[in-house]
């Protein structure tokens, strides 16, 4: 598989800047993009309100959102909390992360490596993570990125792993630039550093084993979608959980 610094310098720091919105799957101008981005947003509505269950104020929580992209997440954050300076929002692309800052100021973004992230002066009570591990290929890498979100979260905080569905991480080739986990894949590695998992979540489905129903938007209308969704047989499109620490 593809290196990860590799797949982020050539796709968001250098290839995305010269794709029109239009022709930007992760655009919300784009069919695809608005879609995903909705989607996301509701998986998201759905894991803070399961946290917010828990006795948790959610104005009063420091959040990271590790991998942020331009910030579009980030930004549903501090809508969701009510208040853009508890929110941090990390990633290794710099176009993204200068992107992201235009948008929205008041939200604290800085460029950084999972795998080699840098100081922050507080921990978090909630650290997001989408589609961020699809791009490590080694088991090395994976739990040593789990063990600095582990550092970087409060005792009883809430780590939310959101990532594509794969049979097997590790079964990829040399062409490959991400490969998804199993949710059995996602435990294990998660129980290896001392996480629990409390939640889950599916979230779009590949149907029939094959067609990813994000990606039949452009095709279909959104209710018929999801109501194949719904009838159709086949694997998640991706996987969601909420994880803490095990005591």
């Amino acid at each position: 598989m593809k290196s990860y610094k590799e797949v982020v310098n050539e796709r968001y720091d250098c290839l995305e800047k010269d794709i029109h919105p239009y022709n930007n799957i992760y655009s919300i101008l784009n069919p695809i993009g608005f879609y995903g981005d909705n989607k996301i947003r509701t998986v998201f509505h759905k894991c803070f309100n399961f946290i917010r269950r828990k006795q948790i104020d959610l104005t009063q929580v420091k959040v990271l959102d590790i991998g942020c992209g331009k910030g579009s997440t980030t930004r549903f954050f501090s809508e969701l909390t009510d208040r853009p300076e508890n929110v941090f929002g990390m990633d290794l692309s710099e176009n993204r992360i200068s992107c992201a800052t235009k948008m929205n100021s008041n939200i604290n973004y800085v460029v950084g490596d999972l795998l080699f992230p840098p100081s922050f002066p507080i921990t978090f009570e909630i650290i997001t993570a989408v589609d961020i591990f699809m791009h490590l290929s080694s088991r090395e890498e994976i739990i040593l990125g789990l063990n600095n979100i582990k550092k970087l979260l409060n005792d009883d905080g809430y780590f939310i792993w959101y990532d594509a569905f794969a049979i097997d991480h590790f079964k990829t080739t040399e062409e490959q630039d991400h490969s998804g986990f199993h949710p059995n894949q996602m435990i294990d590695l998660a129980k290896e550093v001392g996480f629990n998992a409390v939640f889950r979540l599916n979230v779009f489905k590949k149907i029939f084993w094959k067609y990813h129903s994000l990606y039949l938007v452009k095709r279909l209308p959104k209710n018929v979608i999801n109501l194949l969704e719904k009838i159709l047989p086949g694997n998640p499109g991706n996987v969601v959980f909420i994880f803490t620490k095990s005591n």
